[in-house]
């Protein structure tokens, strides 16, 4: 009979390892997922907080391309108003262009 007792005893040892072996396991399954669940919070904060930063950056460029382009736009129509009106040599040309196309 002592051969029994090792036998159940071996197969207690056996039990309690295997329980220990899925409480690891799982224990591991948990942190694992506790920390994949902070990373991806940690990272959609920073992917968030950088989109915000480049939106900003976005609306400030343009806003500046839309002043440069407005004072671009005023300074050609003052040199436009500038330049003499019509005179003979354009007149001719658009008197030889129209009589072209008739």
């Amino acid at each position: 009979m002592p051969s029994r007792d090792i036998l159940d005893r071996l197969l207690d040892v056996e039990k309690k390892a295997d329980e220990i072996v899925s409480s690891a396991a799982a224990e591991a399954e948990r942190r694992i997922l506790a920390a994949k669940t902070e990373s991806d919070a940690g990272l959609r904060s920073a992917l968030d907080a950088r989109r915000g930063q480049l939106e900003a950056d976005l609306d400030r460029a343009m806003k500046d391309n839309d002043e440069t382009l407005r004072q671009e736009l005023s300074d050609y129509r003052t040199r436009l108003e500038s330049l003499a009106a019509g005179g003979p040599a354009f007149d001719r040309i658009c008197a030889d262009f129209l009589a072209g196309r008739s």
